[in-house]
């Protein structure tokens, strides 16, 4: 039996070898030119897991808390998506996201706004708990590396 992360390697260093490995490709594909924005939650742990000290309900709580981190996540994708005219998301999960979008000539503008406006609600929502960074890479060639 071949561990998940050894498949998907496989995946990648082979070529398609039956249907559904193909959609997989086809899912992870970039347009050269097209800009790669990443974007990572941080302070999970400590936002998460921080102690109230005297209460009760702490699976509750956890699960309040994983839900606000993957909703901020799923914001932010959102944001991006919205200020690009859409995208294409490679990948999500855990705080983390990484999206395929149109190249603009003021994308560095726009992933700024986007930033601002996560800032503005992580002090906002979070007392700066939680923090998002994004950043953005120029796609050179039609795969990911």
């Amino acid at each position: 039996m071949t561990d998940p992360l050894t498949r998907w390697l496989e995946i990648w260093t082979s070529g398609p070898r039956e249907p559904r490995d193909r959609d997989l490709r086809a899912r992870f594909a970039v347009e050269p030119g097209e800009l790669l924005v990443v974007g990572d939650v941080s302070g999970i742990q400590d936002y998460v897991l921080a102690p109230v000290p005297g209460a009760g309900g702490a699976a509750r709580r956890l699960r309040a808390r994983s839900l606000r981190v993957a909703l901020l996540a799923a914001a932010a994708e959102r944001a991006v998506e919205a200020r690009f005219g859409g995208a294409n998301r490679i990948l999500s999960g855990g705080g983390h996201f990484l999206l395929g979008v149109a190249s603009h000539e003021d994308a560095a503008e726009r992933l700024d706004a986007v930033q601002r406006e996560a800032d503005e609600l992580s002090l906002a929502r979070f007392g700066g708990r939680l923090t998002l960074s994004l950043a953005s890479v120029q796609a050179t060639s039609a795969s990911l590396p």
